[in-house]
């Protein structure tokens, strides 16, 4: 609960992205309206509604040494593991001049990590991705072929 009184963040947080008309989807990434010091009180709330699934699925938490703080665990991994890239912000993209003399026009192989999460069962979902480009002479037709290709491996892994 938030120190304002009975209203939990992620109320508040739901009802400000509501009146602004964000979409916050699954899959969306809300990190605009996260401030550093909330991830802490969300991790709490999500841990609270964890410990009612668990009673739920009536798992002894207090008793079972395997289950005692899962739900913190569980909170905690959806936040700064499996759904990082909702609550933190994009990285920027970095694009490197391949415009000298002696510029690169050969094959590019690119190895990627994907990790992400389908949005519909909230399991991660992980592989490796390698990409092979011809290197075209300017830079941004690189990066936008690259970009696109990674969306369509993306979309490809993406189950909804």
């Amino acid at each position: 609960m938030s120190e304002k009184g009975n209203t939990y963040l992620s109320t508040a947080i739901r009802n400000r992205m509501k009146s602004d008309g964000k979409r916050f989807w699954a899959g969306d990434n809300i990190s605009e309206y996260i401030a550093p010091s909330d991830k802490e009180h969300l991790i709490n709330e999500a841990t609270e509604a964890f410990e009612q699934v668990l009673d739920t699925l009536l798992i002894d938490r207090e008793t079972d040494p395997n289950s005692h703080g899962t739900a913190r665990r569980l909170a905690k991994m959806y936040f700064n593991e499996i759904m990082a890239g909702r609550y933190d912000p994009a990285p920027d993209a970095t694009a490197f001049p391949n415009d000298s003399q002696d510029r690169y026009e050969g094959m590019l192989v690119v190895r990627s990590e994907l990790r992400s999460m389908c949005s519909h069962h909230h399991q991660p979902v992980s592989g490796d991705n390698i990409s092979e480009y011809i290197a075209p002479s300017d830079k941004e037709h690189l990066i936008n072929e690259a970009t696109e290709a990674f969306e369509q491996v993306l979309d490809t892994l993406l189950i909804s």
